[in-house]
Formats: C-alpha cells, structure tokens, sequence
C-alpha cells in the first residue's frame, strides 16, 4: 500500500513537461484521400478549375490539384446535399440540402484549409419546395425554382429572398388552356443575355422577358421535362422522361426531335449538354436491358476507322489552387490489397497521395469466372457498350482478395497473402520472373476434415518470384518478412509456416490447433458433447458472477480513514478464456527480431508468433553462410494468463526502438519484448522474460486494444523525440503511451465504435501519423504528432479573413504515474532451450515427463509489478461485454 501511494503522489505533471508535451503529441485529422462515399451533388468552377462533391450525408468537399482541398460538414448529418453552384471569384459554395436549406460556404485558405459555413437560409411550405437552381450572369443573384412554379431570386452578399419573384399564374396568363391548371414544378432556368428560359415539368417551356416582366413565347412538348441547356445564343435543348432531346431554334420557332436509343421505350435523360460536336448525356438507355444503369453516354461518330483509345493532350480540368508540401525527410509508400487480387502502391510523402504502381495477381489464379463462356452474334445487345477504364469495384471470386502484406524496403520483396491460403513473393527491384511449380505446405494431419473453400487453381507461374500454397486454404491471418534473409513466416487458423523463398522451400511448419480439434474434426458426436461441456461451463460461471455481484461491499469498517486524493482504479474482473474456443488456433502475430534468446552473450535469430489462445511462441532460427543449412528450433513459449489474443509482438532495444530484422546494427541491448493483448500490454526483459512494465486497458478501460505500432515523436521546437506505442481500442479511442515506462501522454477519440471498418483498417507509421477507410472509397489521414502541421493549401485571388480558429484539441495530455497496486497475475512461460532462469526469477516449479518428449520446466512468475493507472474521462460499466469476434 505504501508503494502504491508514493506511485500516486510523485505522478503530478509539472508544468515543463506539459509544456514538452504540447511540443510532441497532437492530435489532428488532415487530410481525406479518394472520393467521396455515397455522392449526391456535384458541381465544377472553370474559372477557378475546383471541383466540389456533395454527399447523402451532408459532406462537401472542394478538390483542386492534388493536395488542395476544403472540407465542411454540415450542421445536420442526415440531410443529404441535392445541389451545389460556385459563386466564381468570391470563393462561395452554395449548397441545397434535403430539408430545403440553402447554405453559404466560403473557402479558407492557408494552414487548416476548410469550408467556413456563413449562413444557412431555410425555406418553408410545401409550394417553396426548391426544385431548381441557376446562377445569374452578374453573378450577385441565384434564381431559384420551386415546386409550386414561382421563381424566387437569391441575394449572395445577404443570402436573403429578395422581393423580385416571378409568379406563377403571372407566367401563364398567355399559356395554353391545358397547362393553365397545373404545369408542375420549375425544372430549369436559363438565362440569355436579357430574357429567361423557364421549363416545367409537364413540358411548357416560357421565355420570359425580364425588362418587361412577362412571358413572350411559350414552348410546348408533350413528354415531361428534365433539364434545360444552351446550344448556342438562338439555341436551346431540353430532355425528356421518354428518352429523347429536342433542339429548340428559339429564332425561327423550329424544333428537332431526336431519341437516340429509340424506337423502343427509353430511360429518361436527366441531364444534357452540347458542346461543339460533342452531345453529353446521362440516361436515355433502352428501359429492358440497361434500365437500372449508371451510364453517361457521348455520341460521336469517328471516322477512318479510329478506336478512340488515345489520350487527350488536354491538360487536367480540376488543376486549381496551391498546395504547400510539408517536409518531413523521408519518403513515405502506402501499399494497399484489393478484392479482385490486386496491389497498389501509393506515394504519400508531402501530404498527397499519388499512384506509383499496380501489381495484379489475379492471373496466376484460374477461377470460376474463367471459364469459357458460349456467345454468339445474335445474342449481342443494343446499344453495343464497350468497357472503359479500369475499375471494377467487385470481384467474381472472394479467393483472390488480399488479406496481409508485408514489405520489406532494404530488399524490395513484397508478400502477399490471400484468403485462400496462397502466398506470393514479389520482387520490385528485379521485376518480372517465371516460376516451374508451387510450393506446398500442408499445416494439419491427414485425419482433419477441411470444409472450407477449395484452393486456387494455378493458370500461369509468371512475374512472382515465389509462390506458396498453405493447406488447408484458410485465409492468411499474420505475416511477417525478412528480406535481407529471404524468410518469410505466414499464420493462417490453423498454424504458421517458415518459408525460405530464395531457395523455395519450407523450413518448419507449426500447428496451433489443439489434438481434441483434430480428432473431433469429422465426429460430430464428440462436438456434441463438447459444445455441451462448454455451455454448461458458461452457465455455471454466469450464476457465480451474479452471485459475487449482489453481495455488499463490507470490508471497510466505518472507523477506517479513507485517502479521498488518492484512490486504486476500479478494476473489472477479467475471466480467463475458454482453451476450447474454435477460434484460439488462429495465429494474429509474426515478428522476426535478432535479439538475445538464450544470453547475453550473444544474440540470435528469432521467429515470434502469437495465436488468439494468448499464447506466443518463441523460435530460434540459424542461418549458415552458404545458405546450405537453416535451422530453425522452439526456443522458449509463454501462456498468458487471460488467453487473450495476442495482436502484436515488438522486441525493443535499449533507445526503445523496434528491432524489426536480423541486422545487429544500431539496435543496442539491453533488449525487452512488448507482448499486446487485446485486454493489456506486458514488457518482459530479455532473455530471462522478468516482467518489466505492465499496462491493463479492459480492466480499466471496459475496451479492447485492436491495432499498435512504435513510433517516434520528435519535438516541434528541437530535435529532441520520445519512442511511444501507438494504440486503437474497438471503441475507436486513440493513445500515445510512451516506452518503456508505459506512461499515457494521449487520450483522444478517434471512431466511432460502430465504425468496424475504420478501426480495422488503420495502420501507423513509424513517425506518429495514421491512416484508415473512412469509407468504401477514402481513406482518411490523422496525425498524433505535433511534428506534422495540417495541409497548406489556398486558391489565388482568395484573400484570407482573419486568424483562423484553431480551436481546442480533443484529446487530454496525460504523464501518469506507475500504480504498484500489488495485483498478482501469473503467466506460464516455457523454456525449450537448456539454459535455465536464475534463481530469483522462480517461483515455482513444475517437471511434467512425457514418454515422447523431452522434459519441460513450467515457470510460475509472480507479477507484481508497476502499472499505468487509468484516468479517463470514458463511462465505466460494470461487467465487460463478451469479447467480439477478432476484427
């Protein structure tokens, strides 16, 4: 007691290290890369070459050259973004959303860049329903079309209703009787130099003088009308619900009627423009066989026979703004896996993101999909569509999805694993190669019924330089890649493997499952019993923590003087897993490191592996000069206590730097192992695994950890950094917890809980930045470093209005004191190796002989060691929820 309170009272934080902490730790979001998820709205500036995308769920973004662009949110999440226009010049972005707002942007340029929302005007009534909206040439006013056929005018500088509005019955005072009633809602409005072209939506079009303040000329069409654009100054076109456009010539009171998929019935053409040769449209596709198409035609007819693949010389439309590059002295490479079995690498140094390359295995794999299909001339559909691009957002085998990778930058070798168990090593350096078989691995006994998926079939062995097959064809679970070396260690749920690919062979294989799983995988009277045997188990442990539960707290008598200033976190019992869970075999962590194993002496090569049964294990691996002899052995085996899956094994050096290969250099000892749990974070030295350091998170926290990396965070004044452990929890909260000492510097939130995508996507860096799928198709930039500034982009001819607002950071800096609460956990660690552990690190001892074995000593170490407390400002509940399936 008296350790824990000389912990407490030496863990305040002096003003000079809130100071240093301001200088290294800061949490921002900087930039979005991608598209937008889900767009409803677009709109493009020519002037100042920006396009702005809006989406369902009332997000606008501004995209220039890459690098440039300005995000806002909307106050109202669930009002989907129905149009945007650019005021140009101004910098202004008017947005409608669905409950009938009109919203003012203004584009804020320099560090920070956003959309400022100005002002939001609303409009009520069932009639003020706004249907259309249309810039005026001054470019002051915003005409705006309703459903109930008044046309109302927009001041930009108020953003008010002015008091010009164009009634509707003041229109059709000279309309036709049949469109008197009711013509509908305002679909479109043109403006030509003095006068304004008008369309509603049962087909009237009007011209409508605006000295005069009437309508002279109306236009009539019988099919509804869509949209309304400019051919030329005596030209107009409009579109309609059956497929077709019509050119009026507004001088000689002429139309022409063209459907161009016709005769047969057609999708409506919502949006149309002509310009020069070139007539753009969306729509208008034959309703039987392309009907729920998104489909944007261009009719042009090519002569000479041109296929029209070229690209253009024209140079890039959306090349607008300035983008101030930050530098941070290296070069940064992003590499994402694909569902179609595809591999991209991405430069992300600077701020942008930048396609360098695209790798595609999907061609060494023969499928269902490539089977031959029978086609013939008279099944062949109108119009003939040929693809273009090369898109695909689906994937007609989920075998071919990418599921790890691993990548070695000092060799170049890639690894990739896939859902199917299969491996592929690739060079990037020495570029294509052809392989004359693939290598086969088999993880489990003969007796083990498999009824998963089949494995690929193998079409072509070209461009990898290696290729292996792990039985049976689970998806790869962890991987792990020593280039320099050419070793490579895969886990799938069964086991792992150690593959040598510069020789192509495989040098050990492991497996994790248990023997009752293996003899039990084809008896389904034994998974009875067994299924039974844990829910009965279940039962009993719910009715002892009710029982605990409902019993008061008396062991503190009323006389007993309390601390208030100093108080234990409250900690939640944690059971220990279940040995027979189905899912304990799968293997979540590999890390090869060149530390010491065995002594001090001397270090070794080692393999670490990790399953979800809290057990990591341990391999030495010898590697001869010549390459001839590799040997690889079990060295030492540890069992947490919990069981809790072990997501992440860092061996750290004496600067607490990741020791991440088998080169010796820089990587001075003493050496210590991070081992991280779902549920808490252990530090044993090495190599006599004595606890170090430990911090508990379900216990304190009520989350669970699920992604981790070291990374460095360097001062914004100085050179002066500190090695922290970056940390996500299934709650989507962020920490910095620095190392060895295990002591919480950020606490932020980051996700949302439900966001499982997100929180199983994102990867650090090694220099305290993040990225993860805030979307099916973008990707969202953080930092955690106070290093790395947000984007600095403008757009010329903005000028910026005033300081911006950098706000309060949501995070809390923390410096927390070690907590020695004199909690006992106990771990079992197993030596394989003929060095025993001193004497002083023994507690008890167990000698269990096995006829086929060699004797094993079980070490019981008794942990009561320093702990991080847990100040958070997080709800607490009273019982953890069940763990959630592995992410």
């Amino acid at each position: 007691m008296l350790k824990f309170i000389r912990g407490k009272g030496s863990g305040s934080t002096s003003v000079e290290r809130a100071k240093l902490q301001r200088e290294l730790y800061a949490f921002r979001k900087m930039t979005t890369h991608g598209f937008p998820s889900k767009p409803s709205a677009l709109a493009y500036d020519a002037i100042l070459r920006l396009l702005a995308i809006g989406n369902k769920s009332g997000l606008i973004r501004v995209l220039g050259r890459p690098g440039v662009e300005f995000s806002g949110q909307h106050p109202d999440d669930d009002s989907p973004i129905l149009k945007i226009i650019f005021v140009p010049k101004r910098g202004f972005v008017i947005t409608l959303t669905d409950d009938n707002t009109l919203h003012l942007w203004q584009i804020k340029n320099g560090a920070g860049a956003s959309l400022s929302l100005i002002k939001s005007y609303p409009l009520d009534g069932k009639l003020k329903k706004i249907s259309c909206l249309r810039l005026k040439q001054q470019e002051d006013e915003v005409f705006v079309g309703t459903e109930g056929g008044n046309v109302y005018t927009l001041d930009v500088s108020k953003f008010e209703i002015t008091e010009q509005v164009i009634y509707l019955d003041v229109v059709l005072q000279n309309a036709p009787d049949t469109y008197k009633l009711n013509p509908g809602a305002v679909e479109s409005v043109l403006e030509l130099q003095d006068e304004l072209i008008i369309g509603y939506e049962r087909g009237l079009v009007t011209k409508w003088s605006q000295k005069l303040n009437k309508s002279v000329k109306h236009y009539i069409q019988n099919q509804q009308l869509e949209y309304l654009s400019i051919k030329s100054p005596t030209e107009i076109v409009s579109s309609h619900n059956d497929g077709s456009y019509v050119i009026w010539d507004l001088e000689k009171d002429t139309n022409q009627t063209k459907t161009v998929y016709g005769p047969y019935p057609c999708k409506k053409i919502s949006k149309i423009e002509i310009v020069g040769d070139f007539i753009v449209f969306n729509g208008g596709l034959p309703r039987a066989a392309y009907g729920d198409h998104f489909s944007v035609a261009s009719d042009i007819k090519l002569s000479g026979g041109e296929d029209g693949t070229k690209f253009s010389k024209n140079p890039w439309p959306i090349r607008g703004g300035e983008f101030v590059e930050f530098s941070n002295g290296h070069k940064d490479l992003f590499i994402t896996g694909h569902e179609d079995g595809s591999v991209r690498f991405w430069d992300t140094s600077g701020g942008s993101m930048s396609l360098v390359g695209k790798f595609s295995f999907s061609s060494l794999f023969k499928g269902d999909e490539d089977e031959p299909a029978e086609s013939s001339q008279e099944d062949e559909e109108w119009p003939p569509f040929r693809k273009v691009g090369t898109f695909d957002p689906y994937s007609d085998d989920p075998r071919l999805a990418v599921k790890k990778l691993a990548f070695c930058p000092k060799s170049g070798y890639l690894a990739i694993g896939g859902t199917a168990g299969q491996v592929v090593i690739l060079n990037t350096k020495s570029g294509a190669q052809d392989l004359s078989k693939v290598d086969t691995v088999n993880l489990v006994a003969e007796n083990f019924v498999w009824k998963g998926h089949d494995p690929l079939k193998y079409n072509k062995l070209v461009g990898v330089h290696a290729l292996l097959q792990i039985m049976p064809p689970a998806a790869v679970t962890a991987i792990a890649l020593e280039g320099p070396s050419g070793l490579v260690a895969v886990g799938t749920g069964h086991g792992f493997v150690l593959y040598d690919y510069t020789s192509r062979r495989v040098l050990m294989s492991k497996s994790t499952l248990n023997p009752s799983d293996v003899m039990a995988s084809g008896d389904v009277g034994m998974s009875r019993r067994k299924s039974f045997k844990k829910s009965l188990r279940e039962s009993f442990r719910r009715l002892r923590k009710g029982r605990s539960q409902r019993q008061p707290d008396n062991s503190k008598s009323p006389g007993t003087a309390v601390n208030a200033d100093v108080k234990k976190p409250v900690e939640r019992a944690i059971e220990a897993r279940s040995s027979d869970d189905a899912m304990s075999s799968m293997v979540r962590s590999l890390s090869f490191a060149k530390t010491y194993l065995l002594s001090l002496q001397s270090t070794s090569s080692t393999l670490w592996a990790g399953t979800n049964a809290g057990t990591v294990y341990v391999f030495s691996i010898h590697l001869s000069d010549t390459r001839s002899e590799v040997a690889c052995a079990i060295g030492k085996e540890i069992q947490l206590k919990h069981r809790a899956p072990v997501l992440s094994i860092i061996v750290l050096d004496s600067n607490s730097l990741s020791v991440d290969s088998f080169s010796p250099e820089g990587h001075p000892g003493p050496h210590r192992v991070l081992i991280g749990s779902e549920e808490q974070i252990k530090i044993f030295t090495l190599p006599n695994l004595r606890p170090f350091g430990k911090l508990k998170l379900t216990a304190q926290e009520g989350s669970r950890l699920r992604r981790m990396n070291v990374g460095v965070f360097t001062s914004v004044s100085d050179s002066y950094n500190e090695k922290c452990l970056c940390c996500l929890t299934n709650q989507g909260d962020l920490y910095v917890i620095t190392l060895p000492d295990l002591k919480r510097q950020i606490s932020t939130k980051c996700l949302r809980k439900e966001d499982i995508s997100g929180i199983s996507s994102l990867v650090f860096t090694p220099y305290g930045q993040g990225l993860f799928m805030c979307s099916s198709s973008e990707l969202q930039r953080i930092t955690l470093s106070a290093k790395y500034q947000l984007p600095n982009c403008s757009v010329p001819g903005i000028e910026p209005e005033g300081a911006s607002n950098t706000g309060k950071n949501d995070f809390s800096l923390k410096d927390e004191a070690l907590d020695v609460s004199g909690d006992i956990t106990i771990d079992v660690v197993t030596d394989h190796t003929e060095a025993a552990l001193p004497s002083n690190h023994i507690i008890g001892v167990e000698n269990n002989v096995n006829d086929d074995e060699e004797n094993k000593t079980e070490v019981q170490i008794e942990e009561n060691i320093a702990e991080t407390t847990a100040n958070t400002t997080a709800n607490s509940v009273d019982e953890v929820a069940p763990r959630e399936s592995s992410i």
